[in-house]
């Protein structure tokens, strides 16, 4: 599939084919029509309407959390993970198509950025 975004970086560590089936059947990946991934995200708890790209991250890091704190409490979660559970791909998907899209909005310039942002852009790209 080809970006929809023109990117002259490289990136180091993307998976382009990571990607989940929604409860429409729909295939949903990191470059999914924008609706679609705000739905996703709301199905999640997360609200998407008048809120920064910076806080809609800061509100994406619970879930990253959680998904952590059961990589540390089942020994057995890294074999789920391994496999790219359902839960795991679409919290990957997800998280990158918001990190993506800021990239985006930000022409690919980290000196336009917000730290943050920045941060994940440089350790992603070049």
């Amino acid at each position: 599939m080809t970006s929809i975004y023109p990117n002259p970086w490289k990136k180091k560590n993307y998976v382009p084919d990571v990607f989940f089936i929604n409860d429409k059947n729909e295939r949903v990946d990191v470059h999914a029509h924008y609706s679609v991934i705000c739905e996703e995200l709301q199905k999640l708890g997360i609200e998407t309407k008048h809120i920064t790209i910076s806080d809609l991250l800061t509100r994406f890091n619970p879930l990253l959390v959680v998904k952590h704190n059961e990589i540390v409490r089942d020994i057995n979660y890294l074999e789920h993970v391994r496999t790219y559970n359902e839960f795991h791909n679409k919290i990957r998907v997800l998280h990158l198509s918001i990190i993506e899209v800021a990239f985006h909005l930000y022409e690919y310039d980290p000196e336009l950025m917000p730290c943050d942002i920045k941060k994940i852009f440089q350790s992603k790209y070049k």
